[in-house]
């Protein structure tokens, strides 16, 4: 992640983000939007505790509204 260092005054633009994003996820299978706008119909969500009684911290707006809010309209 040294590019984090390299490219930080840089605005952030899709690809930089979506760069950034492969360089976090490299080697998951498990995923399958890797550098790219999310495209599933289930809400993202930062959950935690047990399975019978989640705590959800964060849930992010729905995939097809992401790029349209990351650029501010």
């Amino acid at each position: 992640m040294a590019d984090l260092y390299r490219r930080y005054a840089e605005p952030l633009t899709d690809g930089l983000l979506f760069d950034r994003h492969r360089m976090l996820m490299n080697g998951r299978r498990d995923l399958t939007d890797i550098g790219a706008w999310r495209t599933h119909a289930d809400p993202m969500q930062i959950v935690s505790g047990v399975l019978h009684a989640p705590r959800v911290h964060f849930e992010a707006p729905p995939s097809d509204r992401c790029r349209k809010r990351w650029r501010g309209s």
